[in-house]
């Protein structure tokens, strides 16, 4: 394992709002700077919030839950270089974690008093806001976008960047429509992800920022190099085999002002692959997932939505987790703190590689698989070379699903890194 020495700090900033009853008497606010006993942060998906869980000495937070309105908690974690150091509140380098706590909870016992503090970030704002009006689409994106951010209590203060100049899109252009009316019970997160989805973009939040974006160009905002026995502790695999990747999409969409429908499909055309049977193997050319979409889309807009939406499928085909202690990657050039959902990673086994016949020949290879008293049975020896051989040739590369952080002033600093395969050309 790597020898590298850390030291380990998180910090937490809180701004505590009493309770006014409803009546509004009150905007009686504390600002709160305080070492945590504990702190996890989980940065998960685009389709759900980031999550906080904090652990405080009952000390620095001795208020009762009932006088507590709300609080917003900033979360700072690093690596300060010597045991002496304090951790600087840096939010270009440091910040980790921005949100509202819905949760506090005080236990107060003979072995500890303590205050626990589990919240989201800045998309609880969303996600608890039900939305009910339509939405005007004939307008500028921005202008839809601001629309809904000052009609949510607490998130006209999200700073908004668009990719791809998408700030210059008239959803009402694509979608072939000029109302976009939710469905009922649905809050104002998922209005804004199926109305972006239609048009080909996802929202992203990162900390205070709303990111309005692609589903391609989210994957990758940072790469991280990891290896097992030299800065991974432990790593699992695994594949779930129902083909999900068979099932070509085929998106169909009517244009009413056309008069005329559009078809695309991602793969542009079915590949055969071989499936396991009770016949033996046999050869599948795939089934096809059909989806019918009312608007104006051209064949290529169809075909980058089928894209999207074969990728995302394909992507939960392959899964694998590692943890780490460690607060840099195998490179040094990636803060590992900072990791999340959307980022890649390059997972090899390293230096702890088992294989004994990686530079043999296939036929040395079965050989010395099948060689002695516990050697292998040659059909097993020849299924594993072929295996091994086959997955040497695959790209190491893997993108993040959920990278929960945790530090704990008893224990210092441990990741734990869930990850899926990256398909198609990246």
């Amino acid at each position: 394992m790597d020898t590298t020495s850390y030291h380990p700090r998180a910090r937490v900033l809180l701004e505590v709002l009493l309770e006014d009853w409803g009546d509004g008497s009150t905007t009686e606010s504390y600002t709160l700077d305080v070492v945590p006993m504990e702190v996890e942060v989980a940065r998960n998906g685009p389709r759900e919030a980031d999550t906080v869980r904090v652990e405080i000495g009952y000390r620095d937070l001795p208020l009762d839950p009932r006088s507590v309105r709300g609080i917003l908690v900033h979360v700072f974690l690093g690596d300060v270089g010597s045991a002496d150091a304090e951790l600087q509140m840096d939010a270009d380098t440091r910040l980790a974690f921005v949100g509202v706590i819905d949760e506090p909870s005080t236990s107060l016992e003979e072995s500890g008093e303590k205050v626990t503090l589990e919240g989201r970030d800045l998309t609880a704002f969303w996600l608890d806001h039900d939305w009910t009006a339509s939405i005007d689409l004939d307008q500028d994106l921005p202008r839809i976008v601001e629309q809904m951010q000052a009609a949510i209590p607490g998130a006209s203060g999200l700073t908004v960047e668009y990719a791809y100049e998408s700030w210059a899109l008239r959803p009402a252009d694509v979608i072939g429509r000029t109302v976009w009316t939710p469905g009922k019970g649905e809050d104002a997160w998922t209005v804004l992800t199926q109305l972006l989805g239609a048009v080909g973009l996802i929202p992203i939040i990162e900390l205070t920022t709303l990111r309005i974006t692609t589903l391609e160009s989210w994957v990758g905002t940072r790469q991280a190099v990891m290896l097992y026995g030299d800065n991974v502790e432990r790593l699992t695999f695994r594949r779930d085999l129902k083909q999900a990747r068979t099932q070509r999409v085929e998106l169909t969409c009517w244009d009413e002002q056309a008069r005329e429908s559009r078809v695309a499909s991602w793969p542009e055309s079915p590949a055969a692959r071989k499936v396991v049977g009770t016949d033996g193997v046999t050869e599948d050319s795939g089934a096809v997932s059909r989806q019918a979409m009312v608007g104006s889309y051209t064949v290529e807009q169809l075909k980058d939505l089928a894209k999207a939406t074969w990728l995302e499928r394909a992507r939960g085909e392959f899964h694998g987790e590692l943890e780490t202690r460690e607060m840099l990657d195998g490179d040094g050039a990636t803060d590992l703190t900072r990791l999340a959902a959307g980022d890649v990673l390059t997972v090899t086994l390293g230096k702890g590689d088992p294989s004994a016949f990686g530079s043999m020949s296939e036929a040395e290879a079965v050989a010395f698989l099948t060689a002695g008293a516990r050697g292998l049975d040659r059909s097993t020896a020849q299924a594993l070379v072929a295996s091994w051989r086959r997955a040497e040739d695959l790209k190491p590369w893997f993108y993040v699903q959920q990278a929960t952080h945790r530090w704990a002033a008893s224990d210092g600093y441990h990741l734990r890194i869930e990850f899926t395969s990256m398909v198609g050309d990246e």
